[in-house]
């Protein structure tokens, strides 16, 4: 007993950074709080739409163009593919604890990887302030899957999660050090790796993007449509504080660079991925989730290096298009 103490107070401890005390963040935490910040700096604003989703949705929807197009104001609160729909439910959640003003619709998209991820448990108990909620997901994901690795692996990898969560919300200067959290939150804005940045970095090469490209290929072409159950329940709880708030929520498809058209398996495995993504949103009642757009908004490849981020010029016409 003693020696399993020891070991699992060992794997709490060495993974966090205490050089010059500072703390250790990932680009996800830097998102996540940059969110936060945005919706309690907004909280005295009457806001028309909320746009979630994954970085593809963060760098396409200019607000400011959308309220010159449409009247509306809106607040873009996208965060990173690896919240998953978690990300989205959450901070909606705490738009409308925060806010009074109840949005008349939701947009959200994801890229076509983001369905099948599962959520870690880092993403969910740093971003969790609902332990009660966290916990029931988890009782719930183990019995859904009792034999798979999560499962198996689920006390000691929560409490560990819990403990260092605990101690990066009270202990380390990120929580506390305004400036130091936007400078870290300033960095992953426009200007993080280059499948999150919104200019491509000047030391990307050719041969770089021709590796993507090739990466992309193959993972799309051997893509298959499988929600992961995170995904699905966390899409459940959004269906229901939507309902409750009477919002109107509207699922889009991400946006896709024409390079992809030019690709006869690529865009066969798009379209595929289309139809099964129309499918599943059906599985939870037809008057429930709208599809914003049929037709999928395509962009040049001057407007974006990759398959689903765009650029500067990339988000005018994303969110023209998106607004119309």
């Amino acid at each position: 007993m003693v020696g399993v103490l020891f070991l699992l107070g060992g794997s709490l401890l060495l993974p966090i950074k205490v050089d010059n005390l500072e703390p250790s963040v990932n680009k996800n935490e830097a998102r996540w709080h940059e969110q936060l910040e945005k919706i309690e700096h907004n909280s005295h604003n009457d806001i028309d739409v909320v746009f979630l989703g994954s970085s593809s949705m963060y760098n396409a929807i200019d607000e400011k163009l959308v309220e010159k197009i449409t009247g509306w104001k809106s607040l873009n609160l996208a965060l990173f593919g690896d919240f998953g729909v978690y990300g989205d439910y959450q901070l909606l959640k705490r738009w409308l604890r925060t806010s009074a003003s109840i949005p008349k619709a939701v947009v959200i998209w994801h890229s076509f990887d983001v369905w099948s991820r599962p959520l870690k448990q880092r993403e969910i108990i740093l971003t969790s302030d609902d332990f009660k909620e966290m916990f029931i997901f988890h009782w719930k994901s183990v019995n859904a899957v009792p034999f798979s690795r999560s499962s198996l692996h689920f006390p000691v990898e929560w409490a560990a999660t819990a403990l260092k969560a605990l101690l990066q919300n009270n202990i380390f200067l990120f929580r506390n050090n305004n400036a130091y959290r936007k400078k870290i939150t300033g960095y992953f804005g426009f200007h993080g790796v280059y499948s999150e940045s919104i200019n491509r970095p000047k030391n990307v090469t050719n041969d770089l993007f021709a590796n993507y490209w090739q990466q992309q290929r193959r993972l799309l072409i051997d893509y298959t449509f499988n929600p992961s159950y995170a995904n699905t329940y966390w899409f459940k709880k959004l269906l229901e504080l939507v309902g409750e708030n009477k919002i109107e929520l509207l699922v889009s498809r991400a946006p896709l660079n024409e390079r992809v058209l030019n690709d006869t398996d690529m865009l066969k495995s798009i379209n595929r991925y289309n139809l099964e993504l129309t499918k599943y949103l059906l599985l939870f009642g037809e008057h429930r989730v709208q599809m914003l757009n049929e037709q999928q908004i395509i962009f040049r490849e001057e407007m974006g290096g990759d398959i689903n981020h765009v650029n500067r010029v990339g988000r005018q016409h994303v969110t023209n298009q998106i607004s119309h």
